[in-house]
């Protein structure tokens, strides 16, 4: 595989992608909707870096409000209660930060391998009509096979181009019902002319039948793929607003706490130096 072929995730116009997707033949509304649906995906897709980077800056505010509670500490305040359930509200939040910010990766990866897995079965489907059209099936299945192995890496980019080529597929698809409209008009004159072709008309109408109907169910599985998927993303984005709604409010609480409170002293701690008075003995 060249270095060309490996660089799917380089740096891509996502606008150009989206054009793309756009112009892409649209036989009918499934196809229509699932192009949508992708680009709906895509859309809430791009939010997630935005609130893992305010979840990273609140963080660092409690962060540093929790280093400030430390050495007043030091110096006799009252603050250890305050100081352990920072400690916790921290852990939590690197924990939400890790674990929000890696589920995209990983829902990318498991939409990428639901459009792909149904791209390749499509491409099963695809009728066969010469030698020079059969080559070229095989060449998409194994462009196709770039996109197995681009997890570590995968992007929203991949996903929009992986929509690109699932469509024209389909397009091809829809292309290989009318490949056998001359093929039946041709044996219709050879059985009328009494030429002893059995049940071929019949046989070709049931296929070309079939195919259509292989077709329309292809594109309702795409629809329902790119639904569950964008139904699951809406979630995902919520999860995300909402914990940086929550790390922010606490953060803004903490700040307040900070500017308007002051911690009291331990009364137990004895914070002068080299001030302690010898004690008298009682007669």
């Amino acid at each position: 595989m060249s270095d060309t072929e490996n660089q799917i995730t380089d740096s891509i116009d996502i606008n150009d992608i989206k054009d793309k997707l756009s112009g892409v033949v649209i036989e009918n509304l499934q196809n229509k909707t699932f192009t949508d649906t992708i680009k709906n995906i895509d859309s809430l897709m791009s939010l997630v870096e935005g609130y893992i980077d305010n979840l990273i800056n609140d963080k660092t505010s409690l962060k540093s409000y929790y280093d400030k509670l430390l050495l007043l500490k030091k110096r006799g305040f009252k603050v250890a209660n305050a100081i352990a359930r920072l400690k916790y509200q921290i852990e939590i939040t690197e924990t939400s930060i890790n674990n929000l910010g890696s589920q995209k990766k990983s829902r990318l990866v498991l939409l990428k391998n639901d459009i792909l897995e149904l791209t390749k079965t499509v491409l099963d489907y695809r009728i066969v009509i010469d030698d020079k059209e059969d080559g070229s099936v095989k060449q998409m299945r194994e462009d196709l096979t770039k996109y197995d192995d681009i997890d570590d890496k995968i992007c929203n980019s991949d996903i929009m181009q992986l929509a690109i080529i699932s469509l024209s597929h389909m397009s091809d698809l829809q292309e290989d019902v009318y490949k056998f409209t001359p093929q039946i008009d041709e044996a219709k004159q050879y059985k009328d002319r009494n030429f002893d072709v059995g049940d071929l008309v019949e046989t070709l109408e049931l296929q070309k039948k079939t195919t259509q109907e292989k077709h329309d169910m292809y594109s309702g599985f795409f629809v329902n793929i790119s639904q569950k998927h964008l139904e699951r993303t809406r979630k995902y984005i919520k999860e995300l607003a909402d914990t940086a709604e929550r790390v922010k409010n606490d953060s803004e609480v903490l700040k307040q706490s900070e500017d308007n409170n002051t911690p009291s002293i331990d009364a137990s701690i004895d914070t002068t130096t080299n001030d302690t008075q010898p004690q008298v003995e009682e007669a």
